[in-house]
């Protein structure tokens, strides 16, 4: 009788290539390798557009930046990754991607003012180490920077436009879309979530 066993992989990074290797017990000679791409799922990069502005790269996470840096740190663009399909297919105003974009349009139109957007996500999901506590702002069952758990799914986004606040979350809201502001008492760029804070 063979006993078959299913193993239980727990991933060890946020996003990335992983690769596995086994070898049977009673042949050290049969070895088979297999990589793993860990990832969070329906994320796509967001289209450069003339009616919002993408920030926020730094040479940890290269992107457009307004700092000076190098190329190297300019490109690729690994900060501004969203979730891109409907999350409810019967529901066409569930895409979070799309009414970004909306809301960038309807916030252009306004004030004149381009929306300007930091931190989205990573290319494979994965956190923003805030204040270096990556446990906490991370793990969604115990998130204690508000917000920032979801950055890793592709549907939360920091936006730079703080003087304008009370114009983005009236932009948010006339593109008749689920972004919801989330306060988290920071003086800099306003943090916007899909569906309101995590459940």
């Amino acid at each position: 009788m063979v006993n078959l066993s299913t193993p239980v992989y727990q991933a060890s990074q946020f996003g990335g290539d992983v690769l596995f290797t086994a070898t049977l017990l009673n042949a050290s000679n049969a070895v088979s390798t297999a990589t793993l791409t860990v990832a969070m799922p329906n994320l796509s990069l967001l289209d450069d557009a003339t009616y919002y502005d993408k920030t926020g790269g730094t040479c940890d996470h290269p992107g457009p930046n307004t700092h000076g840096l190098s190329e190297n740190c300019s490109a690729p663009d690994d900060n501004h990754y969203v979730y891109s399909s409907p999350v409810d297919p019967s529901d066409p105003t569930s895409n979070p991607r799309q009414q970004l974009q909306r809301a960038a349009q309807a916030f252009l139109k306004a004030t004149g003012t381009k929306m300007r957007f930091n931190d989205m996500s990573l290319p494979d999901g994965g956190g923003f180490d805030i204040f270096g506590q990556w446990d906490s702002d991370v793990d969604a069952a115990s998130c204690t920077r508000r917000g920032h758990c979801w950055h890793r799914l592709g549907k939360s986004v920091d936006v730079e436009n703080l003087s304008q606040l009370d114009k983005l979350k009236v932009a948010f809201q006339k593109a008749g879309n689920r972004w919801t502001y989330v306060p988290e008492g920071k003086t800099v760029y306003p943090h916007f979530q899909w569906d309101g804070k995590e459940k």
